[in-house]
């Protein structure tokens, strides 16, 4: 009867009748309690109906008569590793293996099992022991692969999952994991190639598309990119990752609006996301939509303080934290997490270096690295620099990974260097080899943490001497930097304590200007630009989410003190003129006082900003390049003398040019020197006639005497490091 009902369950298994196979084996185990074959089964029928409990105990029971059966013992691992129970699971797999050792099959499970409980070295093992016993085996390969990956051997990782795709092309896992590890390190071409293949067999898988689209726009090919994580988010509209790089995309293509849409569908999917957060923080800050703003600002806080108290790398990134915060300790801790998860593994990290002779033609090679080679405020600064650089002692190479956008800048830049490399298609590793084998003597990084910088580059040390500078107003944080160029108004020598790296003051100011820039000729007039004939015009051409609310406050009691006065600011979208109109108003100003300008070219851009009488500046994170262009163009700015390096570098500027007078300590004195200079007519006439004479005359657009500074700087980089001393701040003579 037993033996009946087997069969019985047997063919109703077969045919898919999962429920009457199981009351067949209910009789057949009535008659025969100790059936290995009947509890067998019932494990199966039971695994095939979703009771994964009751089937455990069957195979279980089954296992209990006669345990040497590798096919039970792999099913029964299978089970328990889905009911989160690995080290049983691995126990099953085990004896599986042990009870036929040359089935590839037990031991990819064996492998797979290992590799659950983060044993990598024996998953490896018994991974490449499957891939012997069957060559062919790709889904042992792929799983090869991750362990390699895990262990840090990335270059394993990589020739396995190329096998794998070799071998099945239309492996999609694989290939984005390729593509994945190809990003990693920078590869991004490569990796473009590898979702464009992978796309090519299944063009509606989300991830691919989300996974080109942050390809392409790494790449610089930004309408592209959008298309792509448009038709992710079409393919899987709760895709956060799609959404997310979407809205970053956006916030490029300054469309804050869209971008804020994107991080919202983003916290709508998964509600809480941190990132999601201090991006939608971003977002809206972009527009000035202040009151939506205050209560996520809070939030972001509270999740950066728990992660630094529980020593984790806090999702809010450094730049984010300049933007809102004034605290110089908060910054450094940040930016150090930060820096701490850019580094190399301790068993990657590089050998010491040692103090080498200087090359063959005595003169110090200098490397500058930058995505930012191109019509960006960081090319407007340096390139004059380069031009300068004196070529009998120093060799100049410009390292860009950016895209190539064509610009005036961007050759301007090719011709003023002794060499420039594009390294945009190189990973990190190869990046930083080619770096090394050009024997760069001091490697300046002009990114530090803002948008689409690449400091992992530095972490394998591919110069003995190792810099940040101008691209970002704080810290780096990354233990792989010896220097942040600074001077000692940003950096007063008593704030040393909140900067990872050794100070390297220069006179005067450490940032750079180009004194060729041009000026439009074209006469323009206020009329043009809708400003008023006969009041005070103020300026300020910083980006909005630089305008808080303490300074909107000022900047309205400055409007209200002198009647018809205007303040002009850089066009943006239509939500941007509305909340700062709105925001007039309810500060008792008429919101057609704000004027709201075009984007022009930058020659023409210079041209106009001569119609402003006074520039004001931003408190928290100050202007940098754009209160050097207010006082190139020939007008004066005010500022506020703040505490940390992003709100004290028009202070820096000012006093270059010998107009300390026009620092502030405190906002009420801010607000008395622009009604005094914007509102007195002889004071602001008397002003911008010192600011012309000195244009020419004092050290801030003097870039040849700045140029011999920052050689002096790199010369004395150099002499520490050859006499073997650590790297000490230090600040260098006029």
């Amino acid at each position: 009867m037993s033996s009946h009902a087997i069969r019985l369950a047997q063919e109703h298994f077969q045919a898919g009748r999962h429920a009457e196979a199981r009351t067949a084996l209910y009789e057949a185990m009535d008659e025969d309690p100790g059936s290995f074959e009947a509890n067998y089964l019932m494990g199966i029928v039971l695994s095939s109906l979703g009771d994964a409990p009751s089937a455990i105990e069957a195979l279980r029971q089954a296992a209990s008569i006669d345990d040497a059966h590798a096919e039970l013992q792999r099913n029964l691992g299978a089970l328990l590793g889905g009911q989160g129970k690995a080290e049983q699971a691995l126990a099953c797999f085990r004896r599986a293996a042990e009870l036929n050792p040359d089935d590839a099959s037990n031991q990819l499970f064996l492998g797979q099992a290992l590799q659950q409980l983060g044993r990598h070295e024996d998953a490896i093992a018994a991974l490449d022991t499957a891939l012997t016993l069957a060559p062919a085996r790709h889904d042992a390969r792929f799983r090869l692969a991750i362990s390699e990956e895990a262990r840090g051997n990335q270059e394993a990782a990589i020739a396995a999952l190329r096998q794998v795709i070799a071998q099945q092309p239309g492996h999609i896992d694989a290939a984005l994991r390729l593509a994945d590890l190809m990003s990693r390190r920078g590869a991004f071409e490569e990796s473009g190639r590898i979702l464009q293949a992978a796309l090519a067999r299944k063009p509606d898988h989300p991830e691919a598309r989300r996974r080109l689209g942050m390809v392409l726009r790494l790449a610089g090919r930004k309408a592209d990119a959008n298309r792509e994580y448009r038709r992710a988010i079409e393919l899987k509209p709760d895709h956060v990752d799609a959404q997310m790089e979407l809205g970053e995309l956006l916030l490029e293509q300054r469309d804050p609006a869209g971008a804020v849409a994107a991080f919202r569908h983003a916290l709508a999917a998964k509600p809480g996301y941190g990132p999601a957060i201090h991006r939608l923080y971003f977002g809206l800050a972009s527009f000035c939509a202040w009151a939506e703003m205050a209560p996520i600002e809070k939030t972001i806080d509270q999740l950066t303080e728990r992660a630094i108290a529980a020593g984790e790398t806090p999702i809010e990134p450094p730049f984010l934290n300049l933007i809102h915060s004034e605290d110089a300790a908060r910054h450094r801790a940040i930016a150090a997490a930060w820096g701490r998860a850019l580094s190399l593994p301790a068993a990657k990290a590089p050998p010491a270096k040692q103090p080498r002779a200087m090359t063959a033609d005595g003169r110090l090679r200098i490397g500058y690295l930058s995505y930012d080679f191109r019509s960006h405020a960081v090319a407007q600064l340096t390139c004059r620099l380069f031009e300068l650089h004196d070529r009998s002692t120093f060799a100049i190479s410009a390292y860009s990974y950016g895209p190539d956008d064509g610009s005036a800048m961007r050759k301007r830049i090719e011709a003023g260097v002794d060499r420039f490399v594009d390294i945009g298609n190189d990973d990190y590793d190869t990046a930083a080899a080619r770096i090394a084998t050009d024997g760069i003597d001091v490697l300046v990084d002009l990114g530090g943490h803002t948008m689409n910088s690449r400091l992992r580059i530095m972490a394998s040390r591919p110069a003995p001497i190792q810099a940040t500078f101008l691209g970002f107003p704080g810290t780096s944080g990354c233990p792989f930097i010896d220097y942040l160029i600074s001077d000692a108004i940003v950096t007063p020598p008593d704030h040393a304590e909140h900067y990872t790296e050794a100070l390297c003051l220069l006179p005067d100011t450490f940032q750079p200007n180009d004194d060729k820039q041009a000026i439009a000729g074209l006469p323009v007039t206020r009329r043009d630009y809708g400003l008023p004939l006969d009041a005070p015009v103020f300026c300020s051409f910083n980006r909005p989410y630089k305008i808080e609310p303490v300074m909107f406050d000022t900047w309205m009691r400055i409007l209200s003190a002198l009647p018809g006065s205007a303040l002009w600011l850089h066009d943006g979208p239509e939500a941007l003129k509305d909340n700062l109109r709105r925001e007039a108003a309810a500060r008792g100003v008429a919101g057609e006082r704000i004027v709201f300008a075009d984007r022009p070219d930058k020659p023409m851009h210079m041209r106009r900003l001569g119609l402003a009488d006074l520039a004001l500046d931003t408190r928290i994170y100050n202007g940098h390049t754009t209160t050097s262009d207010a006082l190139w163009a020939g007008v004066p700015v005010v500022t506020l003398l703040g505490g940390h390096f992003a709100s004290r570098v028009s202070a820096s500027a000012l006093s270059a040019l010998g107009l300390d007078e026009l620092i502030a300590r405190d906002l009420a004195q801010y607000e008395a020197l622009a009604i005094r200079f914007g509102g007195d007519i002889a004071a602001n006439a008397a002003l911008r006639r010192r600011l012309q004479e000195r244009r020419r005359t004092a050290p801030l657009f003097d870039t040849a005497r700045y140029t011999r500074h920052i050689e002096d700087a790199y010369r004395q980089m150099s002499a520490r490091y050859q006499a073997g001393g650590s790297p000490t701040g230090f600040a260098v003579a006029p």
